[in-house]
């Protein structure tokens, strides 16, 4: 459904590479990052004021990766369940709580994709800063707590690889959409990857820059989420019977079209330069959403076609689908290619 050229082929190769073969992750087991961090074999080999740098087992860091990604699928699937939920009821449902579930679908998908990518985005407690510093160093931390971004430096043996630790200095959401857009951006303007032309115009639609005047910066989606759920009596008015947002036919609107046709359609709206209404920037939201989610599972059927990974996830999501009915959603027969 999602254009395939060489910006997907560079986001399967990490993937490949951030999850190995032969990972089992059980359903039953706490593999997670956070869990990893607490309990995992790892060595600091090097600290400052901004970053340090650990050496770990390729293996166990790919499956607490994996891990993640199977229950940040789980957390997105639910959000989908909620959005068709809202958009099937006949009765009167909060638009406004309806652009909050918007966006955790469109963040638990983005959290995915980066651990997906081998580019993780977390918090790290004061605690845990303290116990990775007294690896290397006993005594005062260089480092604070705060959001992390992981990435892997190279490649020390077969089993061992070296990894940087970069305090971000922002809070999780947003640098979540800073290093996800971000890092997308670069391959829409890289010529030796933006050279299939749907495929560009995809990810330069899911990375636009159309709301920076307003927003600066791709924060922008958490930005939205704040306005709709903090700033007191602007999106919670069904008693006033007002809908700023307008979301009840969003999720139908996905049931013919493609993915670049949608994005099209919204980017329109939020014309750089103008004040925008929140109800295209939500719309906006929607449609990258749902085109990060189709990235995701396309790269997570990489895996499961190149990994020998464990099937029970894929089994029970499919057991909910039947459970919620959300396998009768036109939508979502076309989105997971349901027969």
């Amino acid at each position: 459904m999602i254009p395939k050229g060489p910006i997907f082929n560079t986001l399967r190769s990490l993937a490949l590479e951030a999850i190995p073969d032969g990972i089992r992750v059980s359903p039953k087991e706490n593999n997670s990052l956070s869990n990893w961090f607490d309990k995992g074999s790892y060595n600091v080999a090097g600290i400052n004021t901004s970053e340090m740098t650990i050496h770990a087992d390729v293996q166990e860091l790919g499956t607490a990766l994996l891990s993640d990604v199977e229950r940040l699928s789980n957390h997105a699937l639910e959000q989908v369940q909620e959005m068709i939920c809202f958009s099937n009821d006949t009765r009167i449902r909060s638009s406004g709580w309806n652009v909050v579930t918007i966006y955790y679908f469109a963040y638990f998908v983005a959290q995915g994709l980066l651990r997906l990518l081998g580019r993780p985005i977390f918090f790290l407690d004061r605690q845990r800063v303290r116990n990775l510093t007294n690896l290397f160093l006993k005594g005062k931390s260089a480092l604070n707590a705060g959001t992390y971004l992981l990435l892997k430096k190279n490649q020390l043996s077969a089993t061992q690889a070296a990894y940087t630790l970069k305090l971000t200095k922002k809070k999780p959401h947003e640098a979540t959409w800073l290093e996800l857009l971000g890092g997308l951006r670069k391959y829409v303007e890289n010529p030796l990857t933006s050279t299939n032309l749907s495929e560009t115009l995809f990810y330069d639609s899911i990375t636009t820059k159309n709301l920076f005047d307003e927003y600066r910066n791709y924060e922008w989606p958490s930005m939205v989420r704040n306005i709709a759920n903090y700033r007191v009596g602007y999106a919670y008015k069904l008693v006033q019977n007002v809908d700023v947002a307008a979301t009840k036919k969003l999720w139908g609107r996905w049931e013919t079209g493609t993915p670049n046709e949608m994005l099209k359609s919204t980017i329109s709206l939020c014309v750089s330069g103008d004040k925008t209404k929140f109800r295209d920037q939500v719309w906006l939201l929607h449609d990258i959403a749902i085109s990060l989610f189709l990235v995701f599972l396309n790269i997570y059927q990489e895996l499961v076609k190149r990994r020998n990974i464990d099937n029970r996830w894929e089994v029970t999501r499919k057991q909910f689908f039947k459970r919620a009915i959300m396998d009768k959603d036109a939508t979502i027969k076309r989105l997971f290619d349901l027969k």
